[in-house]
């Protein structure tokens, strides 16, 4: 079988490992889900998440043995309000992100301005004409090189209203 058959048949299943790999001892894991990866297979259980290379997935998967049981699958306690706090911390965090930002404060400074034309001109240049891409290249790398300036202006800004 597989290792991705093998992987979708642990989903709602208990295992202990063996062979050494439960350091502690035999902890049954309840496997929640799991995730393939380019490199790693992460596998969550209530206990713990695994996070193995693909090339020893096939080791893992044998040192598993499965655990019948007649019961179904319960999270722990600790794990339901692990998940509810965590889902009232993301609803937080959503509602945060939809409230806007008022930037009234904001003014461009006058070489951010001409960064925005220049932009924007040669967007319509370009546009209109392939021959004026060598150009528009140029300008976007001054402006790239402009815009690391002010994020370096930025970050001493905010390193001296630490050391204050």
């Amino acid at each position: 079988m597989d290792n991705l058959k093998r992987l979708e048949n642990l989903k709602n299943k208990t295992f202990c490992l063996t062979g050494g790999l439960d350091l502690i001892g035999k902890k049954k894991h309840n496997v929640i889900s799991y995730k393939c990866k380019i490199d790693t297979t992460v596998i969550y259980t209530d206990i713990r998440t695994f996070n193995i290379l693909n090339s020893e997935l096939s080791t893992f998967l044998n040192q598993i043995q499965i655990i019948e049981s007649n019961e179904a699958f319960k999270p722990k306690k600790e794990t339901i309000m692990k998940s509810i706090e965590s889902k009232k911390q993301l609803d937080d965090l959503q509602s945060k992100s939809k409230e806007k930002v008022n930037l009234a404060i904001f003014e461009p400074t006058e070489a951010q301005i001409r960064i925005q034309n220049a932009l924007v001109d040669m967007l319509d240049k370009v546009q209109k004409n392939d021959k004026y891409i060598p150009q528009a290249k140029a300008v976007c790398d001054i402006t790239n090189a402009m815009v690391n300036m002010e994020k370096s202006q930025i970050q001493l800004l905010q390193l001296a209203s630490k050391l204050k």
